[in-house]
């Protein structure tokens, strides 16, 4: 279980990921719980289904986690791994949210802000995979190192043309594969891919959802709770 705090000017704004479930004394203050496992309402707190993909990384092999993945993941990575690459992990959130900004302008996401890294503390980590002309993919995890769970926060990759698109597609999973075999070596038992939107018919989250599935796992339902004062804060201010 992680404790984040969020300072705005002399507002603080708790954040407790991967707890049971909310303890009823929060429901004063400003306290969001992030995928919870409780699926019950409870008084005081605004409840929202959240759906995550996980993959167990403690009860197979590496081969047997390989061959979860879908035909074409395998197929991309095994092409990638004969590639000129080289994989890393890091603290270093500077260079992560420079990384992760260029990618969001091109793709009309909102940017993230070295502020909103820092509250993370200890508990950050970014990964890449680069090439001679630098990074190709970097993807952003926060650990619970209590429950032993890896969670992916932010995905970015290089601004593609259409020469490099299978190029930067077989890449980032090939940075996946590297992912789960860094923290299964480093001890964590669940890999969490970060969410799945499970919107039939909108083509941009079904694909996204079709990508995280195609490296197994299993859909676990859970559950976000936001305090009454949190709920309303966020309204006035628009923080998350």
């Amino acid at each position: 279980m992680l404790e984040i705090v969020r300072r705005y000017g002399p507002i603080r704004i708790y954040q407790k990921w991967f707890y049971e479930k909310p303890a009823i004394q929060d429901r004063y203050s400003f306290t969001v719980y992030k995928q919870a496992s409780s699926l019950i309402p409870y008084k005081g707190f605004i409840r929202k289904d959240f759906y995550t993909l996980h993959i167990h990384i403690d009860t197979k092999t590496i081969d047997e986690l390989f061959k979860d993945f879908s035909k074409t993941n395998q197929t991309k990575i095994k092409r990638a791994l004969k590639e000129e690459m080289f994989f890393s992990s890091s603290l270093d959130l500077f260079s992560f949210v420079d990384f992760f900004n260029t990618f969001a302008r091109f793709k009309k996401l909102s940017p993230l802000s070295e502020k909103g890294l820092f509250f993370y503390g200890e508990n950050i980590l970014f990964t890449c995979i680069t090439d001679k002309e630098g990074p190709i993919a970097s993807h952003a995890y926060i650990m619970d190192r209590e429950k032993l769970l890896v969670r992916l926060l932010y995905s970015a990759t290089r601004v593609r043309n259409s020469n490099e698109a299978d190029y930067i597609s077989r890449s980032n999973r090939r940075l996946h594969w590297h992912d789960i075999c860094y923290f299964k070596e480093q001890g964590f038992k669940i890999y969490d891919f970060g969410g799945l939107a499970l919107k039939p018919g909108n083509k941009e989250t079904e694909g996204i959802d079709f990508f995280k599935q195609s490296f197994g796992g299993k859909i676990v339902h859970q559950s976000h709770y936001e305090s009454i004062p949190a709920f309303v804060l966020k309204k006035l201010f628009r923080k998350d």
